[in-house]
């Protein structure tokens, strides 16, 4: 019994399970059935959808038809709006550049085209219209005028740059424009020949004035400016300044018009030059050989005297005490020679008392100097000489200062003999100097006891050898005398050299 009741239970589990499992499949039928109507209907929509944009499409491609057989074009303006291709993008490059061809045409002359090598010809292909043949030589100076003419607009930049500088130069100002002119040297905007050039060209139109003197303030300002920029860019500044100006001063003292008294041009330039001296731009032998051969040689009795006694009194005024404290012994010598032309001159010519006293002050502030009187000697103001010195002293450092121990006649002879005094330039005197000597000893080397030059020896050596003409033996007599082909090579020169 107990089996049975079992058994039962089991069945009655299992239907149970059977009639479960039969529901939920019934259910997920019904689900199915549902997705499948909602999918039905999704089609049934984007057919209709289909339907309606062909219907469309046909109405526009009917209507391009018609505008084309309007116009008798009916395949060529139907408009694929929904995607382009490649090819569409080749053919509208093309177009454009049948669209470029066509303006080029229309603007050739009727009947013409172009070469490859876009030369005009005609049908037959020959040339209607070339370019003019320029010749090198007409494009080279073509080229050098539009050079020229755009560095002639730079070089007025510049000058009208550095003179507004110069105009406002002062005590007050001089280390901030020293530093804006010492930017323009180091940067790459201008060259240093345009930049020296220029600030030469400004000194000279406005410190160097025939009409007048210039006023002591501005020459000390721009000598000092001068001297900072040489120890701050390099000696190339200040020994081209001054070598230009010596070289003025050489020129001017040939011309008798400069040598007048109402023309100031002379006095400005030595003022100059003096304030230089002042600042250490150079040492005291370039004065003193400058009042040596241009000054103290032209102290006679004619009518350019008072000129020069002006001139030596500016500088005995300017720098006479700072000459005989760096340099007493050439300053002594020079006074005494100036003293003797003097005393000559006043003695014969006693009727003329203007011109005495002229001498007489001279004599007066040369005595102060030897005296080392100040209070007798008639100087300038030193005041604002001493107020720059204390402010380039913050300007600059004692190993700065570049002192040029150059004389006059180095100045002048420049161009000649070379400027020594600037690294990398050339300089021929020595070259000159060495050559002359050794030509001298060559010849003075081979002038022996007899008059021919040369021992009996060798003489008769060389008339043994057939040297029957004086080149001939001379030339013998050098290379068998000679130690060797150096010294072989120098006596065949000197030889020709003599002969």
């Amino acid at each position: 019994m107990w089996l049975y009741e079992q058994n039962e239970e089991e069945k009655t589990k299992s239907n149970k399970e059977k009639n479960q499992n039969n529901a939920q499949d019934d259910e997920s039928n019904e689900d199915q059935d549902e997705e499948d109507e909602d999918e039905d209907e999704d089609e049934d929509d984007v057919r209709e959808d289909e339907e309606e944009e062909g219907e469309s499409e046909n109405e526009i491609d009917s209507n391009q038809s018609d505008e084309g057989d309007e116009f008798g074009n009916e395949d060529d303006n139907e408009i694929n709006y929904d995607e382009e291709s490649e090819d569409d993008k080749g053919s509208e490059d093309i177009d454009i550049n049948d669209q470029l061809e066509s303006d080029k045409k229309e603007k050739l002359p009727k009947g013409l085209k172009e070469d490859i090598y876009g030369r005009l010809v005609d049908k037959k292909g020959n040339i209607v219209k070339s370019e003019k043949y320029v010749p090198p030589a007409q494009r080279l100076k073509e080229l050098l005028d539009k050079s020229t003419s755009e560095s002639s607009v730079r070089l007025a930049k510049l000058s009208k740059q550095i003179n507004g500088l110069l105009n406002r130069l002062s005590t007050a100002n001089m280390h901030s424009i020293c530093n804006q002119i010492i930017q323009m040297f180091f940067s790459n905007q201008f060259t240093r020949y345009d930049l020296i050039e220029t600030i030469y060209n400004l000194f000279s139109n406005s410190l160097i004035k025939s009409a007048s003197l210039t006023p002591i303030r501005l020459l000390v300002e721009h000598a000092a400016l001068v001297c900072i920029l040489n120890a701050n860019i390099g000696v190339e500044l200040g020994a081209n300044l001054l070598q230009r100006f010596c070289m003025k001063i050489n020129e001017y003292f040939g011309l008798d018009g400069y040598l007048s008294v109402e023309n100031k041009t002379l006095d400005n330039l030595i003022l100059l030059i003096c304030n230089l001296y002042n600042f250490k731009l150079f040492s005291s032998n370039l004065l003193i050989d400058l009042m040596n051969s241009q000054l103290v040689e032209r102290v006679v009795n004619d009518a350019r005297l008072e000129k020069i006694v002006d001139l030596i009194l500016i500088i005995f005024r300017c720098v006479g005490l700072g000459l005989r404290k760096d340099n007493p012994v050439l300053l002594k010598e020079l006074i005494i020679n100036l003293q003797t032309k003097i005393t000559a001159i006043r003695n014969n010519n006693k009727e003329d008392e203007t011109m005495n006293n002229r001498l007489k002050f001279m004599i007066e502030s040369i005595n102060a100097i030897k005296n080392n009187d100040i209070r007798k000697l008639d100087a300038y103001d030193q005041e604002p000489i001493e107020q720059i010195r204390k402010q380039a002293k913050v300007l600059l450092k004692e190993d700065q200062t570049n002192q040029l121990n150059i004389s006059f006649k180095d100045l002048i002879s420049a161009n000649e003999l070379g400027r020594w005094w600037i690294v990398g330039s050339a300089w021929q005197l020595k070259e000159n100097q060495s050559q002359e000597t050794r030509s001298d000893q060559l010849i003075s080397g081979l002038e022996v006891e007899n008059g021919e030059g040369f021992s009996e020896k060798i003489l008769k050596l060389a008339k043994e050898q057939h040297m029957n003409t004086d080149i001939r033996r001379a030339v013998f007599c050098a290379i068998v005398s000679a130690e060797d082909y150096t010294d072989a090579f120098m006596k065949v020169c000197a030889e020709i050299y003599i002969n």
